[in-house]
């Protein structure tokens, strides 16, 4: 089978196929907090990007007040956001400032492992719970290569998709980092039976 071009696969996180996958990993999210009906929240993302993934889902919603923290400013204008540029090694809030932080698709690019260590301990002082996604280390298509089971290729090999680094941790190795003490994680099928996530997640009963 010949994995798909990146401009199909930009293509189709654009259909609206794309967005109901997106919101049954929002209703995911949403189900392992507790839910968010009738609930004061403040609530961090830690690589916001362009709000697409999670935070437009709610931009009605004036009982939420979202904070988003990247690298890069992509213009969310959503009246219950605000946006702050900077690095997540170095988080400037209060510890436990946050009801929940969430990350979607950020910490298997986060290198030296070093950094990742620093940002997943920031993420769990700053939150009174936290849910984070990252790609599960069995799913079927390879997000970032667009690559089918690419757990049997020859990754020495020169690859037609140059991408940096990634993390791919088995299910039993993200538990390990310091900031990941105690936290729960199950694999979930953002797209059933082709792109299979992980999700590492700490809320208090």
């Amino acid at each position: 089978m010949v994995p798909p071009s990146r401009e199909f696969h930009d293509l189709w996180w654009k259909t609206s196929f794309s967005k109901f996958f997106k919101n049954r990993r929002k209703n995911l999210i949403e189900k392992i907090y507790g839910g968010f009906s009738n609930k004061k929240l403040k609530i961090l993302e830690v690589g916001c990007g362009s709000g697409k993934d999670f935070i437009s889902f709610y931009d009605q919603n004036d009982q939420i007040e979202f904070t988003g923290v990247d690298l890069d400013d992509y213009g969310i204008n959503q009246k219950n956001f605000k946006f702050l540029k900077l690095d997540a090694e170095s988080l400037p809030f209060k510890d436990k400032e946050f009801d929940l932080v969430i990350s979607l698709g950020l910490l298997e690019h986060i290198v030296p492992i070093e950094k990742l260590s620093k940002i997943i301990k920031e993420i769990d002082r700053v939150g009174k719970s936290y849910v984070m996604v990252v790609p599960a280390v069995n799913t079927i298509l390879e997000p970032h290569t667009k690559g089918i089971f690419w757990q049997l290729k020859d990754h020495n090999k020169k690859k037609k998709y140059k991408h940096a680094p990634l993390n791919y941790f088995s299910d039993d190795v993200w538990p390990n980092f310091e900031g990941f003490a105690g936290a729960k994680v199950k694999r979930f099928w953002h797209i059933p039976f082709l792109v299979c996530d992980l999700i590492i997640s700490k809320v208090p009963s």
